[in-house]
This record gives structure tokens, sequence and C-alpha cells, in this order.
């Protein structure tokens, strides 16, 4: 296994594990904003209720953290999910980006502040496509 091997599978389990903010609401006591998810959505909380919205988010999430992080094991071949990482690493960017458009107006301190993640989401939506050219 090369060393470029090895580093972009621990990039994408790291990619994934960061997803877990947005499993809380967590307040920043440097200047007392929210940081992760608020439980909002801008589509959804129009025709939910509060609670059902948390749980629909808190799956996705939740599925998108457990998707990288198996994606990225089986990128580093481990054996029991080598021949999953790539589907895995396409479904997770997808519900990811799924999962930002959703809850857009519920990240926080602002939504911008997650930018990079949408755009790695785009590049690990393409990594299987240029896999064999690493």
């Amino acid at each position: 296994m090369e060393l470029a091997q090895i580093g972009i599978g621990l990039f994408i389990v790291a990619h994934g594990l960061v997803h877990i903010m947005f499993e809380f609401n967590i307040q920043d006591p440097n200047n007392e904003k929210n940081v992760g998810w608020s439980g909002e959505s801008w589509v959804l909380s129009n025709f939910l209720n509060e609670n059902t919205v948390k749980l629909a988010g808190r799956i996705l999430w939740g599925l998108v953290i457990v998707g990288f992080v198996v994606a990225g094991l089986g990128y580093l071949e481990f054996p029991v999910f080598i021949d999953w990482w790539e589907i895995t690493i396409i479904l997770s960017s997808a519900l990811s980006l799924v999962s930002f458009v959703l809850f857009w107006n519920g990240l926080g301190p602002s939504p911008w502040y997650y930018i990079v993640g949408i755009i790695l989401d785009a590049v690990f939506l393409m990594l299987p496509l240029f896999n064999s050219n690493l």
C-alpha cells in the first residue's frame, strides 16, 4: 500500500468523522454562537414537526458518518470493506450534499463555514472515476 493511498483513506475517514458536529448543536464558549446543526431545515421544517426534522437530520448525518468511515476503511483495503468503498463513498457524498441542502439554514455559526466540506463531498463523489490513476 502506497503512502498516498494511506493518506487519502485516512482523510476520507476523518472527513466522515467531522460530520459528527452536525449530530449536535454545540455552544462555542468564545463567541456564544452555535457550532454544528441547530435542528432546523428550511425545507422540512415547513411541513414536519421539530422532533421529526431532528430525527431525519440525525439519521442522514449518521448515515454520512458511517458511510465515509466504511469508504475510507475500504480504500485502505480493510478486507471487510474493500469491495464496498466506491459505492459507499458515492452514496455518502451524495447524502452529505443533500443534507447540506436540506439543513443549510440550521448550520452554525454560518453555513459558509462548511463550504470546504461541500467541495470535498464533490471531489469524493468523483474519486472512484480517478482511482485507477492514483
